[in-house]
Formats: structure tokens, sequence, C-alpha cells
């Protein structure tokens, strides 16, 4: 498995599930960026956890049925300072929130 720093919640969330379920995993990698995650998934060298707004189409999400417990979800959010109305910021918080998804285990 490849995953990201300690401090990411996603990564706490799945190895939490994995333990819980007794499922049995090493800590290959630790990477620093998504990308690097999705590399290594679509090079085929590990499994590993990423939101579903970083599944492409190339990779396949492992279910319970292929022995992977679901790893929950994370809340994201976007914060503007207060009186920011500037049209491109708006553009650009909007798309960023319309491409967030629920959490999947890859």
């Amino acid at each position: 498995m490849t995953t990201t720093e300690p401090y990411c919640q996603m990564r706490r969330n799945a190895l939490a599930a994995l333990d819980t379920a007794g499922v049995n995993y090493r800590i290959a990698c630790i990477i620093r960026s998504y990308m690097g995650l999705q590399t290594f998934v679509l090079s085929g060298l590990a499994v590993s956890h990423v939101g579903d707004s970083s599944v492409v189409l190339s990779m396949r999400v492992l279910e319970p049925d292929d022995g992977f417990p679901p790893i929950g979800s994370v809340d994201v959010g976007i914060r503007m300072a207060p009186g920011l109305t500037e049209p491109a910021v708006e553009r650009l918080a909007g798309a960023i929130a319309a491409r967030l998804k629920p959490s999947a285990l890859l």
C-alpha cells in the first residue's frame, strides 16, 4: 500500500478501517501528493486511498467484495475572506466544490 503523510485524515480513516476489518497490509511508500498516489496505483505497484474526485477511468475502486472495507469520508471546505466578491475567486471556489466527491479505497 502507498499512502500519504500521517497527518492526512483520509490515511487515518483508511488504516483504521483496514485494522478494524483485520486486513493485513504493509505501507510500502509514503507520498506527499495524490498525483503520486495515482502514479503508483496506475502503474500497478500498489493500492491506495484517494477521494472519488481523484479516481481516473483506468483505476478500479476496491469494494468489500474484494476484501476491502469502506473507509468513510473526510470533510473538505472552502473558506473565503469576508467581503471577498471577486468573480474569478467565486468561479474557482465553485469549480473546486463541484469536483469534490466522497472518498474511495483503491
